[in-house]
């Protein structure tokens, strides 16, 4: 890594500003080495740098999104432990390659994001991403015209993919009963026996209040507006 920093000095310096393609991609491998060496601060002064200056009209005060910068400010944002910031610039990068139709870009954006995300204990959110990072591979490896190189991409592509973390008991129970928690499921269940609120809070050594807020909860996660539609479900 030393020696391509030296080799890329030699080129330009990070601080000067692109005149022209050449310089552009000089300063685009400049930050990803800065964030491979672990220098975010760097990598993220470079990146703004190149966004700052993208060629074109500005349009409402912005640029045009370049997927490539935005996905690497989003991993140099994450380095840095800016996490929101990180994933709306993730999100900014898949949005512009998916117009783009850029599917080699694609799925290494749903990987940032997977891993983001992972990171942040967001499970649902995480896989969701994997999933897609791993359905656009495939759609990438049916590209390739050598079946060797199809079977090397598609083996170094998916070992790169953050493995998913196995859900516990409790996650897998509310993953199959609408994100409802145990508690939420057990005021379900007394609902659909015709109890009251008072009879439900009684029952559970509560008061009607948590009482409400449980069925409110129930409402939101369901999608319902009535006790009726959630009695129904719970029979269900």
């Amino acid at each position: 890594l030393r020696g391509c920093q030296a080799v890329l000095d030699s080129a330009i310096p990070d601080e000067t500003a692109p005149h022209n393609l050449h310089e552009r991609r000089l300063l685009l491998v400049m930050a990803q080495l800065a964030l491979a060496r672990h220098k975010a601060d760097r990598a993220l002064a470079v990146t703004d740098t190149l966004i700052s200056t993208v060629p074109g009209e500005v349009s409402n005060g912005e640029r045009a999104t370049v997927p490539g910068l935005a996905k690497l400010r989003g991993d140099t944002l994450f380095a840095l432990g800016r996490t929101d910031e990180a994933i709306l610039a993730l999100e900014d990068a898949k949005r512009a390659a998916n117009e783009q139709s850029a599917l080699s870009l694609l799925w290494q954006i749903h990987r940032s994001l997977a891993r983001i995300h992972g990171a942040a204990r967001h499970r649902g959110p995480a896989r969701a991403e994997r999933t897609a990072a791993t359905e656009i591979i495939e759609r990438v490896a049916d590209s390739f015209y050598e079946p060797a190189g199809r079977k090397r991409f598609v083996a170094a592509a998916m070992s790169s993919l953050p493995t998913e973390q196995p859900l516990t008991a409790l996650q897998s129970a509310k993953l199959a009963f609408g994100g409802l928690t145990r508690r939420e499921r057990h005021v379900a269940a007394l609902i659909a026996q015709g109890k009251s609120t008072r009879e439900i809070a009684a029952a559970l050594v509560v008061s009607q209040r948590t009482v409400e807020t449980h069925v409110a909860n129930m409402y939101a996660k369901l999608g319902f507006n009535s006790r009726a539609q959630i009695a129904a479900w719970a029979v269900e």
